[in-house]
């Protein structure tokens, strides 16, 4: 029904921008008209009018003054005008609970970057915030990780952790739990533990619990490549609409060839 939908509106002369299981987004036929927002509050009440069946009930949702996707699926943001004004960010690392505050923060300045039309802004904020990483300049509260422990807790006190994964001493949720354990803090099953990675290039890798008693979580020193390649993996998602991959935000600078 969607794929029908679309073909209909492309015949019609309709640009479809993107479309999924049961959406579709339409560019708004706005030019030249006076008041753009209430001519594509109309078309989207209309088109979704139209094509509604007994079967397959259309509604308009969303309407947005400027989309953003570099082209993977479920991966966009655009700035919502109506029904009210806000910024819709679906698929990035920004929706997820295992981004750490310094990535969420700076893929949202290069979302607003993206929908202003400024690609040069947009890449220099990228370069910027890569390279703050590398020379572990970022302050480590903005770099905590927090994942949910299981664990089982016994008469004695002690904690089991067997039961719940094969290999408990690879999870660094489970090395983060003892040594919360350790230090006389308390555990309950399913609990999330924060932590910051200090050393990523030992298996397992590295971690140390992130303490709020005492300042700067008790932690001096972290990973700065590792910190630095998970951001520029979650940036160069979207920087790589613009010419710059992960790899070359990593490096500060594109190579170039013959061709290039």
């Amino acid at each position: 029904n969607i794929k029908t939908i679309i073909h209909k509106l492309g015949d019609e002369g309709q640009h479809v921008v993107y479309s999924d299981t049961d959406s579709i987004f339409v560019k708004t036929p706005v030019d030249g008209v006076e008041d753009p927002k209430q001519a594509m509050i109309d078309f989207g009440h209309s088109t979704a009018d139209r094509f509604s069946e007994a079967s397959a009930e259309l509604e308009f949702e969303t309407g947005m003054s400027v989309f953003f996707s570099h082209g993977a699926k479920k991966r966009y943001v655009g700035q919502v005008v109506w029904p009210k004004e806000s910024m819709m960010v679906k698929g990035y690392e920004t929706q997820r609970t295992d981004s750490f505050a310094y990535l969420t923060k700076t893929m949202k300045e290069l979302f607003t970057f993206a929908l202003a039309d400024q690609e040069t802004e947009l890449v220099k904020c990228a370069l910027d915030r890569v390279k703050a990483l590398r020379n572990n300049t970022v302050n480590p509260t903005e770099l905590i990780l927090a994942k949910s422990c299981k664990g089982t807790v016994k008469k004695d006190g002690s904690v089991d952790f067997s039961k719940a994964y094969a290999n408990p001493n690879s999870m660094a949720q489970v090395r983060v739990a003892k040594a919360r354990i350790a230090l006389g803090l308390g555990f309950t099953s399913g609990m999330k533990v924060s932590y910051v990675v200090t050393d990523a290039s030992r298996s397992p890798m590295a971690v140390k619990p992130w303490l709020e008693s005492e300042e700067d979580g008790g932690i001096s020193e972290y990973d700065g490549k590792f910190y630095a390649e998970r951001l520029a993996a979650a940036l160069g998602r979207i920087t790589e609409a613009f010419g710059w991959n992960a790899k070359e935000l990593i490096a500060g600078n594109k190579q170039t060839s013959l061709f290039s």
